[in-house]
């Protein structure tokens, strides 16, 4: 039997500035909107979104997480 070839692409990861990342978890953290209905409007998923919320919420709370910070200022 012959193998098959597996074709191998690889996939580029965009980059996502930080001043996006914070409009798009202050639309989640400042507006009250559900994750899942911000996905349209951000073309983000919503799990990244909760990320992004919870890493903005701990940000202005004074903990440094281990990510590039996102929030500049005090959202909430």
């Amino acid at each position: 039997m012959l193998a098959m070839k597996r074709c191998l692409t690889t996939k580029q990861r965009r980059s996502i500035s930080p001043e996006f990342k914070q409009r798009t978890a202050c639309l989640v953290l400042g507006q009250g909107l559900l994750p899942y209905e911000c996905e349209t409007r951000s073309s983000v998923v919503g799990p990244v979104l909760r990320r992004w919320a919870q890493q903005v919420q701990l940000e202005c709370q004074g903990i440094k997480p281990n990510q590039q910070p996102i929030a500049r200022e005090k959202v909430i």
